[in-house]
């Protein structure tokens, strides 16, 4: 999977089915981040996204295939998280306000249960998340302050072909 940066891709609205395409702009394809080999497109793929005030957008997705390594790689723009349905905005809402806050502010579609979950997932996440990009940093000599936020992070270790998805660690809240 690819992370595009705002500015790589654009968000084409609402077609008549109710789907928006995220597209690629020109000059700003992606490599394969596994074996740097030019990414050649392959298909779309569905993805939604939750929004806390309630809405549900879906999206199209552009999956790429690399000719050279045989990965297909889904060039997910930032908005959203990988393996996620709730988009980054909701899941950064959720994991760093307190609980009662969000459920106060959200009433409606915020619910305790998913909230713990979500702290329990950035919980399992964050210690090997934040390894990878200080590996990354030392590495490709990154500043620390590039890697300070919650979406560069998780950018940085999608981009890197480093992302894990823990479920062992987060199957219960706590």
């Amino acid at each position: 999977m690819c992370i595009l940066y705002a500015g790589e891709y654009t968000t084409i609205q609402p077609s008549e089915e109710g789907f928006s395409y995220v597209i690629t702009n020109a000059g700003c394809d992606p490599d394969c981040p596994c074996c740097r080999e030019r990414l050649t497109a392959h298909d779309w793929n569905r993805r939604y996204e939750r929004c806390l005030d309630g809405t549900v957008n879906e999206y199209r997705i552009e999956d790429r295939y690399c000719q050279k390594c045989h990965k297909m790689h889904r060039l997910l723009p930032d908005f959203l998280v990988p393996h996620k349905h709730y988009g980054a905005e909701a899941v950064e809402e959720m994991v760093f306000n307190d609980t009662e806050q969000v459920l106060e502010k959200y009433p409606d579609t915020a619910n305790e249960f998913t909230i713990n979950r979500f702290k329990a997932w950035w919980n399992a996440m964050k210690p090997y998340l934040l390894a990878v990009a200080a590996s990354l940093a030392e590495t490709f000599g990154y500043t620390s302050q590039r890697l300070i936020g919650f979406r560069e992070i998780i950018r940085v270790t999608a981009n890197s072909c480093r992302w894990t998805f823990p479920t062992h660690l987060v199957s219960t809240p706590g």
